[in-house]
């Protein structure tokens, strides 16, 4: 006599729902603990009189920065005293993102730069 009541354990209903959550899951650990990259701001150009310097740091699509601001502070610090400014650095802007390395399937390369002003 046969057991009609018996299911394969791979295939039936209750394993597919597994296997849907189990792909979600895996779906938001990937979009949440994408490839963190250490990222240092670099100045890439300044201006004497106007106290205005600009400082860009790079990522590609896929990472998600962890922005060390730390050294780019104290170097903007630094020029601003060898300007003649004494009151210290402000960031004025969130940044500009600019894809400097176009793909079909999205952006390749982002770079963005970020202003920072001496004060008095």
């Amino acid at each position: 006599m046969v057991n009609k009541s018996y299911r394969f354990p791979l295939f039936g209903p209750q394993k597919k729902i597994n296997l849907l959550k189990q792909c979600a899951v895996l779906a938001v650990m990937l979009s949440f603990f994408s490839c963190t990259v250490d990222v240092f701001p670099k100045m890439m150009s300044s201006d004497r009189p106007s106290g205005e310097m600009t400082f860009i740091y790079e990522h590609r699509d896929y990472e998600k920065p962890r922005l060390h601001w730390e050294t780019a502070m104290e170097q903007a610090r630094e020029r601003c005293l060898e300007w003649g400014y004494t009151g210290g650095v402000r960031k004025y802007d969130a940044g500009e993102k600019e894809c400097i390395s176009p793909r079909e399937s999205g952006c390749g390369l982002w770079q963005i730069k970020h202003r920072l002003y001496c004060y008095e």
